[in-house]
């Protein structure tokens, strides 16, 4: 069975909550990246993200999540690290219909 190569919002949530080890990459434009970015993420541009992993050193084993705005850059940059020998992921559906729905659902909820 071959690994599925996203992870979604809510799975990425409960990694980080459950407090695993793992490496979030933003790829987002540097001001998108300052005004709201996942907890615990690094921004960097696609054109940095080895040179960042190698001074960041993860294990193999490390999950590596890679967030973008939109599936298809972060996807491609996630194959690119699969291939170089990373365990790598992209964030499924981006921030805004990936992780942003996933926030706004739980505070609505927190609301009630």
């Amino acid at each position: 069975m071959e690994k599925k190569d996203y992870i979604t919002a809510s799975d990425l949530f409960n990694k980080i909550a459950a407090r695993e080890k793992i490496v979030v990459l933003d790829i987002r434009e540097k001001k998108a990246y300052e005004e709201y970015h996942v907890s615990g993420a690094f921004h960097s541009t696609p054109d940095e993200v080895f040179t960042l992993l190698e001074s960041l050193s993860p294990a193999k084993h490390t999950p590596v999540i890679i967030v973008s705005d939109c599936d298809y850059p972060a996807r491609a940059l996630s194959k690119r690290l699969s291939h170089e020998g990373y365990y790598s992921f992209y964030l499924k559906d981006g921030m805004e219909d990936g992780w942003f729905s996933l926030v706004r659902h739980i505070r609505i909820h927190q609301q009630k």
